[in-house]
């Protein structure tokens, strides 16, 4: 049924069926319109409408502090990515000088086989034109005994 009366002794809203068996015994049952119209001269009004003004008050602080921790956490990303990079940056800097320092001492060492090898091949292109000689002259030496 719908809600027509407020029993002020029970401080609750009731319809006529409410009314006529649980609130036979009450004395200040008030048509609800009746008791609306002073609902916003009384206590309990002001007391609702300051705790409603401190709640919203509340939540526009919470989404504030939401707002700034979520710019913060934003903030802290970015520092935290570039920061990152930095030091990446530094770490491939420093594996490309070790790397090219490598390079260079392998560089070094190749030159230095590759003389080493050089003159290898002209002491044997020496040794070979001396054994070659060396082999004439026996030829030589053993045709000038037959000869003689």
């Amino acid at each position: 049924m719908v809600l027509e009366y407020f029993c002020t002794d029970h401080d609750t809203m009731c319809c006529r069926s409410c009314m006529a068996s649980a609130h036979r015994s009450c004395e200040k049952l008030l048509p609800i319109e009746v008791s609306a119209k002073r609902v916003k001269s009384s206590a309990m009004y002001e007391e609702i409408a300051k705790d409603v003004t401190t709640l919203y008050s509340a939540i526009n602080e919470l989404q504030d502090t939401q707002r700034q921790g979520m710019t913060n956490l934003k903030d802290s990303k970015m520092a935290i990515k570039e920061d990152v990079k930095a030091k990446l940056e530094k770490l491939i800097q420093e594996i490309e000088a070790a790397l090219m320092s490598e390079i260079d001492s392998i560089q070094t060492s190749q030159t230095k086989l590759t003389t080493t090898l050089t003159r290898y091949v002209i002491k044997n292109k020496r040794y070979k034109i001396l054994l070659n000689s060396l082999n004439l002259y026996r030829n030589m030496d053993l045709k000038v005994k037959y000869l003689c």
